[in-house]
């Protein structure tokens, strides 16, 4: 008998879901009926590459962490042959300093320092605090395994200069959330770990071999063309199943049917979901089945932020430095939280006369900054690279995108929070969650997750049928289904 999955969302984490069930069901030969809705007019999420007169500017996330997840899916789908690295030359991050970028030394890992010569060679700690820092092998260790904030654990481990100075931007850069409210175990559990296990995290990232070795530094790739590239062929895989600008208003659970209603009135019965919403939205569908779960999703907080990509002519940019682009401390007081140098950081971004930047604003320190018109944010990051950076001349290419409610905050106490929430899930029949909200909000953490959510989901309500006989598999585009016929 043919079994209906319906997905909730059509971000990454919901193209995924979509993907790996269709990929499954044409393994298994299992009769499937596959339904993805997307409120939106487009597939994606917060991936959005736009192309204009030789500029491809990411409007969303502007790298993947190159995860297994992510690698296999770039491999199945057939476009890991356009894989890009970025330039080995430019791969370190550079943090404002007094009005200057200062180049974060390569031997750190993220905020922390390997020795006390890579804190001397920073440049951006003063002798007191280098001092400090420096002192971190001779703090007591914490034995417990209570969560702690970020800010609270650099702090403890390397004094308030250095987390103000290098990590604060830094975790505010990829977090857009605040360090005193963003659990380290949920998102930085190494750290912690090299804690636990050395005593120090400076011990640990010296002598850490093998196994118990902290994990390198990510890799960070994207694809020719731009992130948009994955969404197109996701998009295009899963075609038949695709209902754009369709908006769940309603999700109800009746004699074991799962009943998703739309906005347009229509219903469409299911014997199993994935829900890819954010938190907020799948706390809302999920309240009136459980309010437990619902309070718990709503106690994941999000943040907005802007992206404002610029195109220069390259002769009136000055030289840059070698990085992929530099992050800002709150201290500052300046607009913009972190830019990237897009056209440096992978080629083929901008066309050979000219140099693409990208800022990113708002957070959890100015979100107020989205409620700004266009020409006064525009503005406000102008101001602040023509100080950093020395661009004096106005920018040939503007594009400003507002994302509103869209990254999560892993407040302190989130791991046990997403683990209360799994088990309830659990309780539901035929439920499960994907996203960025619960075990990692990077693209490839998000691919993962929706994969696990489509294998739990598919498991539960689909019977193997397969046989040594052969099968043949035809997808019906009218009817948005995967079957398989002897």
């Amino acid at each position: 008998m043919k079994r209906r999955i319906a997905i909730l969302g059509g971000g990454i984490a919901g193209l995924a879901a979509a993907n790996r069930i269709r990929e499954l069901a044409l393994t298994r030969a299992e009769p499937i009926e596959l339904h993805l809705f997307e409120r939106s007019v487009r597939a994606g999420g917060c991936i959005n590459t736009v192309m204009h007169d030789g500029f491809a500017a990411e409007l969303g996330p502007d790298a993947l962490v190159a995860k297994p997840a992510l690698s296999a899916l770039l491999e199945r789908l057939h476009i890991d042959d356009a894989i890009e690295e970025t330039d080995p030359a430019n791969r370190r991050a550079c943090v404002e300093r007094n009005g200057r970028l200062v180049p974060l030394p390569a031997d750190f890992r993220l905020f922390a320092p390997s020795s006390a010569a890579a804190l001397a060679r920073s440049g951006l700690l003063s002798a007191r605090g280098i001092m400090r820092a420096a002192a971190e092998p001779f703090v007591p260790t914490k034995h417990d395994e209570c969560d702690e904030s970020i800010a609270s654990f650099v702090t403890r481990r390397f004094g308030r200069e250095l987390f103000e100075r290098i990590a604060q931007p830094l975790t505010s850069g990829i977090f857009s959330g605040n360090p005193e409210h963003v659990s380290i175990e949920a998102t930085m559990p190494f750290m912690p770990a090299l804690e636990r296990r050395y005593g120090s995290v400076m011990r640990g990232l010296a002598t850490a071999r093998g196994a118990t070795a902290p994990p390198k530094a990510p890799r960070m790739i994207s694809l020719h063309g731009g992130l948009q590239r994955l969404v197109d062929r996701l998009a295009y895989e899963l075609a038949p199943f695709l209902h754009l600008n369709c908006d769940v208003v309603a999700l109800e659970h009746n004699a074991g049917k799962w009943n998703v209603r739309l906005d347009n009135g229509d219903e469409y019965f299911a014997d199993a979901i994935v829900c890819a919403l954010p938190a907020h939205a799948a706390a809302w569908l999920l309240s009136s089945l459980d309010e437990g779960v619902a309070l718990q999703l709503h106690s994941i907080l999000y943040h907005d932020v802007a992206t404002i990509a610029l195109g220069y002519d390259a002769l009136d940019v000055p030289e840059l430095p070698p990085a992929t682009g530099f992050v800002v401390p709150e201290s500052s007081g300046r607009s913009v939280m972190s830019v990237t140098f897009a056209s440096q950081k992978f080629a083929h971004r901008a066309p050979r006369d000219a140099v693409l930047l990208r800022a990113v604003v708002g957070g959890a320190f100015q979100p107020e900054l989205l409620d700004l018109d266009d020409v006064r944010l525009l503005a406000r990051v102008i101001t602040d690279l023509r100080e950093l950076l020395g661009i004096r001349s106005a920018p040939r290419y503007v594009h400003i995108r507002r994302w509103k409610h869209t990254m999560p905050e892993y407040s302190v106490g989130h791991v046990e929070r997403v683990a209360a929430i799994e088990r309830i899930v659990r309780t539901l029949p035929a439920l499960a969650l994907a996203g960025s909200a619960y075990h990692g909000a990077g693209i490839a953490d998000c691919i993962a997750s929706g994969e696990a959510a489509a294998e739990s989901v598919f498991a539960g309500s689909c019977r193997h049928t397969g046989t040594s006989e052969e099968w043949t598999l035809h997808v019906n585009r009218s009817y948005s289904s995967v079957t398989a016929t002897r």
